[in-house]
C-alpha cells in the first residue's frame, strides 16, 4: 500500500536534473520555452512507458513521470504569477475551468461514472496519469489565485487539517487497514475504523514528530579570523 513512497523518492533523485535543464531553459528562452520542455519531456516519458502499460500501483517512476513534469511546471507558472511578470488576469478563463475539471473529476469516480454512465471496473481511471495531471493543475491554479466558492471548499478548516496529516495518514493506514481486515466484518465499520485510528495516530506523529522537525534550522555562521 506504500508503493508510491518508492515512486516520489526515485523522483527526488531525477528532480535537481529536471529543475537545472529548466532553470537553463527559462534563463537563455524564456519561461514559455521552459514550459513548452517540460511538456515536451513528459511526451517522451510516454513514449518511453505510456501510461496505458503501466502495472497496477507500479513502482516504476517513467509511468508516472508526467505527474512530476506537470507539477514543476505549475510550480514555475505560480512563482512567475507571484512574481509579477505574469498577468494573473490572462487566467480568469481558469475559473470557468476548473468548474468543470472538477466535475469531470467526480465523473471519474468509478461509483459515479457507473451511476451516470454504465457499470465500469474500479480501476477503469487508474492509469489516467496525464488526465488527472491536467485536471488538477487547472483546479490548483484557479483556486491558489482566484477567490471563488472553489477555494473557499479547498480552505476549508477540515480538508486544511487533513493536507496536513496526509502523509502520515498514507504511512499508518496500512496498519489500520491489516488490523480492520482481522477484526470487522462489515467493510463500511472498517473504513471508519481505519480512518478514525489512522487519523489519530498521523495527529500524534505529527505533533510530537513533523511539526517540532520543520522548526529546525542549520544556521552556517560565517567568521573572519585576522592573520
Amino acid at each position: 500500500m506504500t508503493w508510491s513512497i518508492a515512486v516520489e523518492f526515485k523522483f527526488y533523485f531525477v528532480l535537481p536534473v529536471i529543475i537545472f535543464i529548466s532553470y537553463w531553459i527559462k534563463t537563455n528562452f524564456g519561461h514559455l520555452a521552459e514550459i513548452v520542455t517540460l511538456m515536451i519531456f513528459v511526451a517522451l516519458s510516454q513514449m518511453i512507458s505510456p501510461q496505458s502499460a503501466s502495472l497496477t500501483n507500479d513502482p516504476h517512476l517513467l509511468p508516472y513521470l508526467c505527474i512530476f513534469l506537470f507539477g514543476t511546471a505549475l510550480a514555475s507558472i505560480q512563482c512567475e504569477i507571484e512574481a509579477g511578470n505574469i498577468s494573473i488576469q490572462r487566467f480568469r478563463i481558469l475559473i470557468p475551468l476548473s468548474y468543470l475539471a472538477v466535475c469531470v473529476l467526480i465523473l471519474m469516480t468509478p461509483a459515479i461514472a457507473s451511476l451516470a454512465f454504465s457499470q465500469i471496473d474500479y480501476n477503469f481511471f487508474h492509469k489516467y496519469f496525464i488526465q488527472y495531471a491536467l485536471l488538477w493543475s487547472i483546479v490548483l491554479l484557479s483556486i491558489i489565485n482566484f477567490n471563488t466558492p472553489l477555494s473557499v471548499f479547498f480552505s476549508s478548516k477540515i480538508l486544511c487539517f487533513y493536507g496536513g496529516l496526509s502523509f502520515s495518514i498514507y504511512l499508518f493506514h496500512p496498519i489500520f487497514s491489516s488490523i480492520a481486515s482481522k477484526i470487522i466484518d462489515n467493510s463500511y465499520a472498517a473504513a471508519w475504523f481505519v480512518l478514525i485510528f489512522s487519523t489519530a495516530a498521523s495527529y500524534v506523529s505529527f505533533r510530537l514528530l513533523e511539526l517540532p522537525a520543520s522548526k529546525l534550522k542549520i544556521s552556517f555562521k560565517q567568521t573572519n579570523k585576522l592573520d
